[in-house]
């Protein structure tokens, strides 16, 4: 009897134990970035800095955040789950290799340094966020996105500036939600780029 009684409280122990175990982290990236179509030409003939992403409160920490709200207004974040790189950093480099993939520039920098030329791109971080509806979800991206030209007499009003939103599926998985986020980017940048071959032909067009 003693004998099935310590064995009895030895798997009750180990199963306390079990249930008392920490989740792992999971850490995620960005998908790897689709083949773009290259423009014929590029858009600027300068180089291209693409600044850091500004962004405020739980968008500057690498937790992933979420809703339950469809209008975005109450955020949380879910424990244990993470992205590879705070996501202002992170969408600055998605940018700058996409800018680079379609040809957008000769030079794409995003370390700048003391550079005083070319053309900088700067934003803030509006929406990056899961979405969730019962088992699915969505990722919904909303990004303010602005051109400028550096330079000695010509800073302060920017060439574009304006406001994105994507919104695509994202099934259950966060490895699903990942793979939204990128294309919700990639769609963004794409309408970024069509703006910015809209303003910047006029311009040289009057400057010249």
């Amino acid at each position: 009897m003693k004998k099935l009684l310590v064995l009895g409280v030895g798997l009750l122990l180990g199963a306390c134990g079990r249930q008392a175990s920490v989740p792992e982290d999971h850490f995620y990236r960005l998908p790897a970035l689709l083949p773009a179509t290259i423009l014929n030409s590029p858009v600027v003939n300068e180089s291209v800095l693409v600044r850091v992403l500004e962004s405020d409160g739980v968008h500057r920490e690498r937790a992933i955040v979420y809703t339950e709200d469809s209008r975005g207004i109450r955020l949380q974040q879910h424990h244990y789950h993470f992205w590879l790189e705070p996501p202002p950093r992170l969408l600055q480099r998605r940018f700058a290799r996409y800018l680079r993939a379609i040809g957008f520039s000769p030079i794409v920098l995003t370390e700048g340094g003391g550079a005083s030329q070319g053309m900088v791109i700067t934003g803030r971080i509006l929406r990056f966020e899961r979405e969730l509806a019962g088992h699915s979800a969505q990722a919904v991206v909303g990004l303010e996105l602005q051109l400028e030209q550096m330079g000695s007499g010509r800073r302060g009003v920017p060439l574009l500036l304006r406001e994105y939103e994507a919104v695509i599926p994202a099934g259950e998985s966060f490895s699903a939600s990942a793979v939204a986020f990128g294309e919700a980017l990639s769609k963004i940048f794409a309408d970024f780029v069509r703006d910015a071959r809209k303003v910047l032909p006029r311009r040289s067009q009057a400057s010249g």
